[in-house]
């Protein structure tokens, strides 16, 4: 009867021991996740080595640690990037990555055919394309997380920063003018009004995007009627009214 008791007990806590074995096991592989590209982005075969951290309900969107590894097709040199908070949002991809962490069946390998975070734009008017790759600003306090852009450009064939070139132009707001050399920035406050902020290209000057001109745009909803303040720098602040049609 002892032996009994003995070897029932031995067996349970072998069989709890597997389990949480297993469970841990899942878990590390519900959190990690290898993005793979079908196709080269730019020349470059591209895939992101993902550690899935944090869930942002209010985005439906994930956060967390990530390497992205750009392999050039020509040489077979490999560039290595690493971002603290990658994220994908606004995309059918970024949905189904959130739905799955969620429901903890994150596959370890998910390959997509492009992805709406790492892309290619000439942002300084060289004919060059610069490496762009959006992740998230996470702000603990209100647990919300906002999506900023990383931008590298090739210097002495190494991946360097760029840190000079005002990123609110990329966002869906945002404007870049290849044919005044200028960028757009823009802040909306509500349905009817937004800040625009007028950055022009200076390859002297040690900004690169030197600030100008900014407008305040204000539309009245019950007319269209707009009102632009237009204060640039130079000059006399201008006020321009537009009649809503």
């Amino acid at each position: 009867m002892k032996f009994t008791l003995l070897f029932l007990l031995l067996f349970t806590k072998n069989c709890s021991s597997q389990e949480a074995e297993k469970k841990q096991e899942t878990d590390k592989i519900n959190n990690e996740i290898l993005i793979e590209f079908r196709k080269p982005i730019e020349g470059f075969d591209v895939k992101i080595n993902w550690s899935l951290k944090d869930s942002i309900s209010d985005f439906n969107s994930i956060i967390g640690p990530a390497i992205v590894e750009l392999e050039r097709l020509t040489d077979k040199k490999v560039f290595k990037i690493n971002i603290e908070n990658f994220t994908v949002e606004d995309s059918i991809t970024g949905l189904n990555i959130y739905e799955r962490y969620k429901e903890k069946s994150i596959p370890n390998v998910l390959q997509l055919e492009t992805h709406p975070n790492i892309y290619f734009k000439d942002i300084n008017f060289d004919n060059k394309n610069e490496l762009i790759i959006n992740h998230a600003i996470y702000d603990l306090e209100i647990t919300k997380s906002y999506t900023n852009h990383k931008i590298f450009e090739f210097v002495n064939d190494e991946l360097v920063e760029i840190d000079y070139f005002p990123t609110q132009a990329l966002d869906w707001s945002g404007e870049i003018d290849y044919k005044k050399q200028e960028v757009i920035a823009r802040e909306y406050s509500g349905c009817c009004s937004y800040d625009a902020f007028y950055f022009k290209y200076d390859i002297n000057s040690k900004e690169k995007f030197v600030f100008y001109k900014s407008e305040t745009h204000n539309v009245d909803p019950t007319n269209g009627n707009e009102e632009i303040i237009v204060e640039e720098k130079g000059k006399k602040k201008v006020t321009i009214f537009k009649k809503g049609k």
